[in-house]
């Protein structure tokens, strides 16, 4: 029983992935969102890459027996071979959909290399074990 009460904590990651994809391919026409740093095969551009890099309980209560809350941080690498400013508008309708999911968006980082432009982002937030996600 207690490893269903914890399971949600576990499987946000996979949860958020799977809205975020739904988003974004109703955004930009051929969108590839993935959890996998590493796929076969030729590059897929445009490209979104969802990694939770941290997650720390929250909200722990005397008993400490379920996971109340938690506070992930998730990084959002998005790569293009498009023009400076389609680059720009994709990461804009991730960013907007990580606000609408009440996210702090941080550490905003855009690099081209071999005409290949990335946008890479950080968001966090607290979110309690009875909240659910927005279906946008």
């Amino acid at each position: 029983m207690e490893n269903e009460l914890n399971s949600w904590a576990l499987d946000f990651e996979d949860t958020l992935c799977s809205l975020l994809k739904s988003y974004m391919e109703s955004k930009v026409k051929g969108i590839k969102v993935t959890q996998d740093e590493e796929s076969g095969g030729t590059a897929t551009f445009p490209t979104l890459l969802v990694r939770q890099i941290g997650g720390t309980e929250a909200g722990r209560t005397n008993e400490a027996k379920t996971i109340n809350a938690i506070r992930p941080t998730f990084q959002i690498t998005i790569t293009n071979k498009g023009s400076r400013k389609a680059t720009k508008d994709i990461a804009a309708y991730a960013v907007s959909f990580f606000k609408q999911q009440m996210f702090e968006v941080s550490n905003v980082i855009s690099t081209i290399s071999k005409q290949v432009r990335t946008v890479t982002f950080r968001a966090t937030r607290v979110i309690g074990n009875v909240e659910h996600l927005d279906q946008l």
